[in-house]
């Protein structure tokens, strides 16, 4: 990691901790325990907070993980082989990550969704997050006269790895604040750039932080100079 590098992920650490002070904070991000979205289960696991919701104890702060079911490392593990609606599995998520191999899930993330496409390898997630994104924040805004608008952080990690911006709402707008930020990231980052923006979901690109942002960034500096 390059000291610009470097510099970037603690600004992103010290951001996504100012975020945990915000009501109902989501994070969606690809699950994988590596990169990024690593760090971001680290600090998640570091300030989350207990709220009593009246019957037992939640979590503030939600920290979902939308992977690929065929590139997830024992995933035959997380098959439900009875009928039992909670279905207890034993995860070691310890392994030390190899390149272009399957990749165990991060431990401090609240939930998993993980979508199957019958293919070995990343990608599966690709159209249907930016289209769940979407769906979450349609869903808030109609719930936002009856709880505290909620703020939602989206990143890419291992190949797509992708950073944190923090949004403050306003009572003049309807808009729940939904923004992906690319924090270096490879291939599938800028696919998934492109998914996002055609599903009118803001983008920001962080310069300087390597691979896919460096590209991103030098394509948008090109255009606008034209």
């Amino acid at each position: 990691m390059t000291k610009d590098n470097e510099t970037q992920f603690k600004e992103f650490n010290e951001a996504l901790k100012k975020a945990f002070k915000a009501t109902s904070t989501w994070i969606l991000s690809n699950g994988s325990n590596c990169g990024a979205t690593k760090c971001v289960g680290d600090i998640v696991r570091e300030g989350q907070v207990l709220r009593w919701d009246g019957v037992k104890p939640v979590d503030t702060v939600k920290c979902i993980g939308i992977a690929p079911w065929g590139y997830v490392e024992q995933s035959d593990n997380l098959i439900v082989k009875d009928n039992k609606i909670h279905h207890e599995v034993v995860y070691f998520h310890g392994r030390p990550v190899e390149r272009k191999k399957p990749v165990p899930l991060n431990p401090n993330h609240t939930h998993f969704i993980l979508v199957d496409d019958g293919r070995k390898t990343y990608g599966a997630d690709l159209k249907l997050r930016p289209k769940l994104e979407r769906a979450i924040v349609d869903i808030m805004k109609k719930e936002r006269k009856k709880k505290p608008l909620a703020r939602i952080w989206s990143l890419r990690s291992n190949a797509n790895d992708s950073c944190y911006k923090n949004m403050t709402p306003t009572d003049k707008s309807s808009d729940v604040p939904f923004v992906l930020i690319v924090l270096e990231g490879g291939d599938d980052a800028i696919n998934h750039v492109l998914e996002s923006l055609n599903n009118n979901i803001a983008i920001v690109v962080c310069d300087k932080t390597g691979r896919a942002a460096n590209i991103l960034a030098h394509i948008h500096r090109e255009v606008a100079d034209e």
